[in-house]
């Protein structure tokens, strides 16, 4: 074993980077600069921040609306909203 195989072991997983900051992943990405904005995002990309964001806060519009991703952004993406639900394999809350 050398001694990136013995840094990439004892490297703390994602849950205990959160523990540690007490911040959720999203929040962390975000103070360190890796926000972007939502409209300039791909499609995947955006789906990857809804999926994030998901993780820490209800699943729900509202959720992904307090970081600035609308019902018109997911619907000109998407179809619809319901579509990016379906597509994250998610109920919504409300």
């Amino acid at each position: 074993m050398d001694d990136f195989d013995r840094y990439a072991q004892d490297f703390p997983t994602r849950q205990e980077i959160m523990q540690h900051y007490n911040k959720s992943w999203y929040n962390l990405k975000r103070g360190a600069g890796l926000a972007f904005a939502p409209q300039s995002l791909s499609a995947g990309e955006l789906l990857n921040m809804a999926s994030e964001i998901f993780a820490d806060d209800p699943v729900s519009l509202t959720s992904l609306q307090q970081y600035g991703i609308t019902d018109a952004l997911l619907s000109a993406r998407f179809g619809s909203v319901e579509q990016v639900f379906k597509l994250l394999k998610v109920t919504p809350e409300d």
